[in-house]
């Protein structure tokens, strides 16, 4: 919890406060403090979590409430509206967001990608005659996902990326297969995996 204590601060921290003298709040980090569930779920929220999908990262939401403010990072709280900002004294930088929300948004958005499901897909293609490639798109259990037209140039990441926007999927979500099991590098080109 922070306490509340009086001090004289520089111009930075007043111009973000309206030019108002606003009270520094001292951090005291209490080591045995468990957050509780109305806690953890105001925190998920403000990272952008849904609890009915996301309740596996609520230990992020619980490493946010217990992180301590990263220095040179100060909390102040404005005398006339009672809201507190954060000011850094070394940069001059102040904002109203507490300085560890990106790092936590950031970390719960690359842990949820990470244990993303993916989608596998079979590549089968077929020599078109005019030097381009049908790539016929299937998943797992056979059904026809897209069928896509390759240019001679079309390399396997960019055929990723169609096909993620067909199917409204990220690209790092699908992976590819060809019917001899074998998995293509993205830099290999379609056109080489025809029949």
């Amino acid at each position: 919890m922070a306490a509340a204590l009086d001090l004289t601060v520089d111009m930075g921290a007043r111009a973000a406060n309206n030019g108002g003298e606003p009270i520094l709040l001292e951090e005291e980090i209490d080591e045995n403090h468990v957050p509780t569930e109305e806690e953890l779920l105001e925190c998920a929220e403000w990272l952008g979590m849904d609890m009915d999908l996301d309740a596996d990262y609520l230990w992020i939401a619980r490493q946010f409430i217990t992180a301590p403010m990263p220095k040179p990072w100060r909390a102040y709280r404005s005398r006339e509206d009672n809201e507190v900002f954060y000011f850094n004294g070394e940069s001059g930088e102040s904002t109203w967001n507490h300085p560890c929300d990106e790092y936590h948004r950031q970390l719960f958005q690359a842990e949820k990608s990470r244990n993303a499901p993916v989608k596998v897909v079979t590549v089968s293609c077929t020599d078109t005659g005019d030097g381009s490639v049908s790539a016929v798109c299937t998943s797992l259990a056979g059904t026809c996902l897209a069928v896509v037209r390759c240019e001679a140039e079309q390399d396997f990441a960019g055929l990723r990326s169609v096909l993620a926007e067909e199917l409204h999927l990220s690209v790092g979500s699908i992976r590819f297969v060809l019917p001899s099991a074998i998995a293509p590098d993205d830099e290999e080109l379609v056109v080489m995996c025809s029949c």
